[in-house]
């Protein structure tokens, strides 16, 4: 997992960088600030993040089947439609991750972020 997480803190920093430069226009940062986004987004599609034994119970009993912790809030929607049985969410929103890439802006402090 670290090996992987590498790679994306590798694709953070320049972009991080960017963002802190004084020439940088409001719009190039928007952009910028979108696509820190749009990478931590896909570095949590590798992050599992479980669900409660109650969800996962409810799950099973609707004649589902298939391991739900297994899964990512991205693929919520496939199986589990309308969030009925539970609500996956950020512990941390990825603008707030964002944010903290931003400012912790070196290399291993960005990696810190996405390992954790």
């Amino acid at each position: 997992m670290k090996n992987t997480m590498t790679t994306f803190a590798k694709a953070i920093v320049p972009l991080a960088g960017k963002i802190n430069d004084a020439v940088t226009s409001e719009r190039e940062q928007k952009v910028l600030k979108q696509t820190i986004g749009d990478i931590l987004k896909k570095a949590g599609d590798l992050h599992p993040s479980g669900c409660s034994k109650a969800a996962f119970d409810t799950y099973i009993g609707a004649g589902a089947t298939g391991d739900i912790r297994d899964k990512t809030w991205h693929q919520q929607h496939s199986f589990d439609p309308g969030r009925h049985i539970f609500i996956r969410e950020h512990c941390e929103t990825v603008r707030s991750l964002r944010n903290m890439c931003i400012s912790d802006g070196p290399f291993d402090g960005i990696l810190c972020i996405l390992i954790e």
